[in-house]
């Protein structure tokens, strides 16, 4: 018996050794990260060599730039009000799936207890004939 003891221990001993040993291990950075990272560095890399122009914007220029903006926002907005839209459908929908389910519950926990009080009226009615 104690030489299972002691193997038992041993054993228990090694396996602690081991997670020991392997949350000591460093451990190498998710692929994903590094990816990252280095499409960063590139980013930062390239952004140095990008200046501004020191040029003052024509007004030409700028009527289109703040079109050009004015037209994103415009259809981000539709976007967005559209998204928000099938959204709401989407819940619609599905608060009236659930009150159908529900209401199908509700009607077949009604059913249920009322075969169980016929049944339970069924086993008394012969009790409460008798006593009479």
């Amino acid at each position: 018996r104690r030489k299972r003891q002691a193997a038992y221990l041993q054993k228990k001993a090694q396996q602690l050794a081991y997670v020991e040993e392997a949350r000591q291990r460093p451990i190498p950075p998710m692929e994903a990260v590094v990816a990252q990272q280095g499409f960063v560095s590139d980013i930062r890399r390239d952004a140095v060599d990008h200046v501004p122009s020191a040029y003052p914007e024509r007004p030409a220029q700028q009527e289109k730039r703040l079109a050009r903006q004015a037209n994103f926002l415009a259809s981000r907005k539709a976007r967005h009000e559209g998204s928000c839209d099938a959204y709401e459908r989407a819940m619609d929908a599905l608060a009236e799936e659930c009150e159908a389910q529900t209401q199908e519950a509700s009607a077949r926990l009604k059913a249920q207890v009322g075969d169980a009080v016929a049944r339970v009226d069924a086993l008394l009615d012969p009790l409460e004939n008798t006593t009479e």
